[in-house]
């Protein structure tokens, strides 16, 4: 997980977005300096804990450094990956090769060369010269003149690339926390309304999910073993709770269903069946039922035999918390 993955309180998340909201309007009002701007986007950075890119706005805002045996490593991967890089034609030996640079000026120097080189030019219009060396003159003050324009057109290519380079990361990051804080109410309500009904129904299932949160924060994959074998003992809990064990149910077709102690799944499903009449949202519950129940199970029992290797990494165990708590969260509005 990178720096910028970590999660964010909502106070954060809030706080950061309206600061790419600032951020954009200064880009695209042309309110201040990109220097200022640069220096902004890294306080942004900072606040949502992306300091990789955050490196990379401290070097944009004081440019990237010189070293007489060239530039490190990590400085060229940052610089590429801000979009400083460019390629040139050269000659070696009669043979035209083409070499990949960096320009390592700040965003502050770019804007002063632009300066400079605007006020140059400025300042070279209007010239009267009138003496027997007026050619020779007007052709100096003509080539200097080419060469300020090439060097401005230059300085505000690149520019204009920071000013994309920065306006693309921001506004990037702008619709990531935002979809971030929707997603995060969404949710929020929807554990409110299942994890209140669950404390009603199912106290001690409801303890069982705090505990199961303790274990997947853990380093050890024993206890995210622990995590999945709680999700299974849940779901039994609640086919107790609500569709206590029975005699094996025999259908029409001669098909037995069982409804036992141990055929937690079966009794969820039957539960739901008992409790609506829409075809759609059995088949949904039970189908999900039936994969989340196979899956908890094999682990149980791989367990049993003494496997370790059942849960290979945090996630496989976050995926059946995940795929556990929806079920349960299902299940429950069917509860008067």
């Amino acid at each position: 997980m990178s720096d910028s993955e970590v999660n964010l309180s909502r106070k954060v998340v809030n706080e950061a977005v309206n600061l790419c909201e600032a951020i954009l309007d200064d880009i695209e009002l042309s309110k201040t300096s990109l220097s200022n701007i640069v220096l902004k986007t890294a306080r942004l950075c900072r606040l949502i804990g992306d300091f990789e890119y955050l490196k990379i706005m401290q070097y944009e805002a004081s440019g990237y450094p010189s070293h007489p045996e060239g530039m490190p490593q990590d400085l060229w991967s940052y610089a590429v990956r801000a979009g400083r890089n460019y390629k040139e034609k050269t000659k070696d030996k009669e043979k035209e090769k083409i070499n990949e640079y960096i320009y390592r000026e700040s965003i502050g120097e770019l804007e002063g060369a632009e300066l400079a080189y605007t006020e140059r030019l400025r300042a070279s219009q209007g010239t009267s010269i009138s003496s027997e060396y007026a050619a020779i003159a007007v052709s100096n003050i003509e080539a200097g003149r080419n060469i300020a324009v090439n060097a401005m057109s230059r300085s505000r290519s690149r520019l204009e690339s920071r000013r994309a380079f920065i306006y693309n990361y921001v506004i990037n990051k702008y619709y990531e926390l935002k979809l971030e804080g929707i997603t995060s109410d969404i949710i929020s309500n929807y554990s409110v309304k299942v994890d209140s009904r669950l404390t009603l129904i199912a106290p001690e299932s409801s303890k069982k999910f705090v505990s199961i949160y303790e274990n997947l924060n853990s380093d050890n994959e024993e206890d995210w073993s622990n995590a999945v074998h709680s999700c299974r003992r849940i779901l039994q809990e609640l086919a107790d709770t609500l569709f206590p064990p029975i005699e094996d149910k025999k259908l029409d077709s001669g098909k037995i269903i069982k409804l036992g102690v141990q055929n937690y799944v079966n009794r969820l499903i039957a539960f739901v069946e008992s409790r609506t009449d829409s075809d759609k949202f059995r088949s949904v519950i039970g189908s999900h039922l039936k994969y989340i129940g196979e899956r908890l199970d094999a682990v149980y029992n791989a367990a049993n035999k003494g496997s370790h290797e059942t849960i290979t990494d945090r996630e496989e165990a976050e995926r059946y918390v995940i795929y556990t708590y929806l079920i349960v969260g299902d299940i429950l509005t069917l509860v008067e």
